[in-house]
């Protein structure tokens, strides 16, 4: 639940947050969207199982600091 995900980043102090893209009642790119809107400022990584450039670029325009594709790879 991505406005769930929302006020619990703007409510708490997380050193990092990892925003799934696909999730109900708001998704993640609108949850960046709102996240940055609001001055947060702490780093939020984009997780995702789609891998396309368009998607990864959508991400980086809503807010996040980095893109990561599932399954998670470790090094990456």
């Amino acid at each position: 639940n991505g406005a769930e995900g929302v006020e619990k980043a703007l409510k708490s102090h997380f050193d990092v947050v990892l925003m799934d893209l696909q999730m109900p009642i708001m998704d993640g790119n609108s949850a960046m969207r709102k996240l940055r809107e609001s001055k947060y400022a702490r780093p939020i990584i984009a997780v995702t199982a789609h891998a396309m450039t368009s998607e990864r670029e959508k991400a980086f325009a809503s807010g996040c600091d980095d893109y990561l594709v599932k399954p998670i790879n470790r090094a990456d």
